[in-house]
């Protein structure tokens, strides 16, 4: 890893991951170094982002942004940064190295200062104060909440573990959300000073008179890179000024932090809803189907989080929303079968030479896949994890034709197999250069 050590005076200096730059999406391409160390503590501890240098008394030391990816786990590795040789990295080793370095820097971060107002703590060393958004900001620093909408103090403290976030989508999906359900995820937001949440709920006036000023003081105390701050003020404002429209916290995102963030929010979602009709989907099921849908699901999840993490591109600044958009469409797939299937759209027959035809395809094409020399980039597809991916995909296939003979006895074998080896084709073919 490209730890630079620097004793000098002057600006902060940066760095930024090779992969980044040459693969990276939006604003933290370029530039995404971390800010003060409250910021760090609140986000810790799972997905580094960039090895910032920040001064530290007389030193410069590398700082560590580690951020929470919900639902989906780490995303690494990280790329070497620009001064950096490729190098051959140990992804579990390297998993375990930032998980401890995440642990060890947020307990050395214990009388670190608040996030400034407007919140310029992700922005680096640049000139936030001569911008519009700053100066908008600046209007609506007096801002707050009226009294009656507070938690009573010792509910505060209660709800210092509740997950806002969580709860405010939750919450937007019910097709008819109470008073009472908008106040719990107020009083959540409040306690543990979710300024994204309290944001939305402001603007949209869910559970609350709306205030568009009040928004736009939680706006400005977000954790953004320059260009998102700047969208999403100039957003309220236009939405301030026509009186109708809500805002979502992923409407103005830029960076590939954020995406990995509303991805995981997405994901999320979906998986409520896919967990709530397999639910009622199954229930009427004989006991054997019931078993084997179990064994499908499991080998399922198994084969999707292969997908995510050794058969997608870890290298760029986008990583963490293309390791979740992967997992995600494999789930989304079954969930999408089982449905169609249940309306008595079964799969086109096929035949037992169709099948093996396929599966003569699969097998020139990996045999290709395991040819290609191992490439440079750290977090780039390797044939090691294809190898992995394609073993946990035979036990997906087996498990689908094992379910398909309980469940869809008119379908044959040969129609399963054939059916999921031409999708498995496609998935192989995109992985070749």
């Amino acid at each position: 890893m490209c730890l630079h050590w620097i004793r000098q005076h002057g600006q902060a200096k940066r760095t930024t991951l090779r992969s980044a730059a040459k693969r990276g999406n939006g604003e933290d391409g370029v530039m995404s170094w971390a800010g003060s160390w409250s910021e760090y503590r609140r986000r810790a501890t799972l997905l580094p982002i960039s090895l910032p240098y920040a001064k530290q008394g007389e030193r410069y030391l590398p700082r560590l942004w580690c951020a929470s990816m919900a639902g989906d786990g780490l995303n690494l590795p990280l790329s070497p940064c620009l001064h950096c040789q490729p190098m051959k990295i140990d992804h579990t080793l390297l998993k375990t190295v930032f998980l401890v370095s995440c642990s060890l820097m947020g307990s050395l971060a214990t009388s670190a200062e608040a996030a400034p107002y407007p919140n310029t703590s992700a922005m680096g060393v640049g000139q936030a104060e001569t911008t519009a958004w700053y100066a908008a900001c600046m209007k609506v620093a007096k801002a707050a909440p009226p009294p009656a909408d507070l938690p009573a103090p010792a509910a505060a403290s209660a709800l210092q573990q509740c997950k806002a976030a969580d709860l405010y989508y939750d919450t937007s999906s019910m097709s008819a959300p109470r008073p009472d359900d908008w106040r719990q995820v107020r009083h959540c937001a409040l306690a543990t000073s979710n300024s994204e949440v309290l944001m939305m709920l402001y603007q949209n006036g869910q559970g609350v008179t709306k205030a568009p000023p009040l928004a736009m003081k939680y706006a400005c105390s977000i954790t953004a890179a320059p260009a998102e701050m700047a969208g999403r003020v100039e957003h309220l404002q236009k939405l301030a000024a026509s009186g109708e429209g809500k805002i979502d916290l992923c409407d103005d995102i830029t960076s590939g932090y954020m995406m990995g963030v509303c991805s995981a929010i997405d994901a999320r979602q979906k998986n409520r809803v896919r967990s709530q009709a397999s639910g009622k989907a199954t229930a009427a099921w004989p006991a054997a189907a019931q078993a084997s849908w179990q064994k499908l699901e499991a080998a399922t999840a198994k084969f999707a989080d292969a997908r995510a993490a050794k058969e997608t591109d870890l290298g760029g600044t986008a990583r963490a929303a293309m390791s979740i958009a992967a997992r995600t469409a494999e789930l989304e797939l079954l969930a999408q079968d089982v449905k169609q299937y249940e309306t008595g759209k079964l799969p086109s027959a096929m035949t037992q030479a169709q099948a093996q035809a396929l599966d003569k395809q699969l097998n020139v094409i990996y045999g290709k896949l395991m040819k290609q020399p191992r490439p440079d980039d750290a977090g780039a597809v390797d044939k090691d994890g294809i190898r992995d991916t394609q073993r946990l995909w035979l036990k997906y296939r087996d498990a689908w034709i094992d379910f398909g003979a309980v469940h869809y006895p008119s379908v044959t074998s040969h129609t399963w197999a054939a059916m999921l080896t031409a999708r498995r084709n496609a998935q192989l073919e995109a992985l070749q250069h």
